[in-house]
């Protein structure tokens, strides 16, 4: 039997701020809204959360912490 991979919305992303050194933005938070813009607004896109990573430990971080993380970058 296959088990499908999590969905963003199975992720609990409560740890994500202590997993890495760059800024996260989540829903609620102050930035998120601007942060979540996509460069082509003409498709919306799902965000649930934002990293603007400050180095190759972050990427690092999120791939190995976030499995649902996507091509795009955006969780």
């Amino acid at each position: 039997m296959t088990q499908s991979p999590p969905t963003p919305t199975s992720v609990d992303l409560s740890g994500l701020r202590d997993a890495v050194r760059g800024h996260v933005a989540l829903p609620g938070d102050a930035d998120f809204d601007d942060l979540r813009l996509p460069w082509n607004r003409a498709v919306e896109q799902p965000v649930h959360a934002v990293v603007e990573a400050v180095d190759a430990d972050d990427i690092v971080a999120l791939a190995v912490g976030i499995p649902a993380l996507n091509t795009t970058g955006f969780v």
